[in-house]
């Protein structure tokens, strides 16, 4: 993007609509970026990611994708650019023809769910108004194939915007593989989520973007009663990566997992942001985030618990550890806690670090060389977040994309 970006020329001009459910989303999610605009540094919960200043320069150099990851007996929809293609698994509509219909049964979940957080969102007001595809997908209890892979394709470097929508009914459960790779120009997805009493949604999120690539994503939820969301994040950055989740356990006994791992290095960039909202009692929630950044690679963890009025025995925990791998390497820990209710226990904590010196020299003596006592110290390093994902197959996925990335650089002191 060579010329000054404003709202505007994201915006493009106003699209001609016949009317609608769909046409009132679209002018409502461009009215409202109007509003805000690019989010910029001087936007709190962008302070340190600058959407606005990364889009004013020259992107890096594009680099080949990366080969599709695959996952046994999962269902698989390729997302290339702007359209989706595959075979759409029971119970999912692509969002253009739910959007083309005007009693569509999406239309009363496209743009609601954990609307609180969705209105005044600059990214999905942009979103809003730009996105023409995606997927709008009800799991139900007696789901055949409950497991799909969402592979993005981004090729073209063009500014594309998606957005997903799934309804886990009554005890149903539901596994999403989301990997993402090549350099988009620009690019947003927003998925929103609703789990009803006793389901189950697991989440994977592997992202082995290029340096070009500028992606920013956020995912809205509701867990209801009983329900439960796991969801690990691997992403490698990108010239602007961003991955947000804001969700909101609204039903008594919800639970909510977030967890991940951070590996990235060069001058890329890679920021998780969460918000959790326990608006239940008795709701639980863990965040637990690590990241190895090397070279003069920046990263941010924003981690948020909220806890509202009414909201007792909410149990919340929150930790990033980081390791720095060079002294050019940065990362920002952000950990906040709001709390209305009295009988809660919430915690948080951060680390952040060098690899340890006696636990180099105690390998090197054992006859390993620098190299090799650093890459092992990485691995165990990563290999303590992977084994969060409780799926085998999910955690065998993000473990090899893990381990691609650290033989590449776990052994290096500093890389460029």
């Amino acid at each position: 993007m060579g010329e000054l970006v404003t709202t505007q020329s994201l915006l493009g001009a106003a699209p001609i609509d016949g009317g609608g459910w769909a046409a009132a989303f679209r002018a409502s999610g461009r009215e409202t970026f109007q509003r805000l605009g690019i989010p910029h540094r001087r936007v709190e919960s962008f302070r340190y990611s600058d959407l606005y200043a990364t889009l004013q320069r020259k992107a890096p150099e594009a680099e080949p994708a990366t080969e599709p990851l695959a996952l046994e007996g999962s269902a698989v929809l390729t997302v290339r650019d702007g359209t989706v293609r595959g075979a759409l698994p029971a119970g999912a509509a692509l969002l253009s023809d739910a959007m083309a219909e005007a009693t569509s049964p999406a239309a009363p979940l496209v743009g609601r769910i954990n609307a609180a957080e969705q209105s005044g969102h600059p990214v999905a007001a942009l979103n809003a108004a730009k996105a023409d595809e995606g997927l709008v997908l009800t799991v139900r209890a007696d789901a055949i194939a409950p497991t799909l892979h969402l592979d993005f394709d981004w090729t073209d470097g063009e500014q594309r915007h998606l957005r997903l929508v799934v309804v886990v009914e009554a005890g149903a459960s539901f596994t999403v593989t989301e990997t993402h790779r090549g350099n988009p120009g620009l690019a947003t997805v927003v998925t929103e989520f609703r789990l009803a009493e006793g389901a189950r949604l697991a989440h994977l999120r592997i992202d082995r973007l290029g340096a070009a690539a500028r992606l920013s994503t956020a995912l809205f939820g509701e867990v209801g009663a009983g329900a439960a969301y796991e969801a690990f994040t691997l992403s490698e950055g990108g010239d602007f990566c961003r991955a947000e989740a804001l969700v909101a356990l609204t039903g008594e006994a919800a639970h909510v997992a977030l967890d991940g791992a951070l590996l990235t290095g060069g001058a890329r960039h890679v920021d998780v942001t969460a918000v959790l909202t326990h608006a239940a009692p008795s709701t639980t929630s863990r965040q637990s985030f690590r990241a190895v950044l090397g070279g003069k690679a920046n990263a941010a963890y924003q981690g948020a618990i909220k806890v509202s009025p009414g909201a007792q025995k909410t149990d919340a925990y929150q930790m990033s550890r980081a390791l720095l791998l060079s002294p050019r390497a940065f990362i920002a820990t952000k950990p906040e806690l709001e709390i209305y209710a009295d009988d809660v226990k919430c915690s948080h904590g951060a680390a952040t670090g060098a690899l340890s010196e006696d636990a180099l020299f105690f390998l090197r003596t054992r006859g390993l060389t620098g190299a090799e006592a650093r890459a092992l110290l990485v691995e165990a390093f990563v290999n303590e977040a992977l084994e969060a994902i409780p799926d085998p197959a999910l955690r065998d996925l993000a473990t090899s994309a893990a381990l691609e990335w650290m033989q590449t650089h776990a052994g290096e002191v500093s890389h460029a």
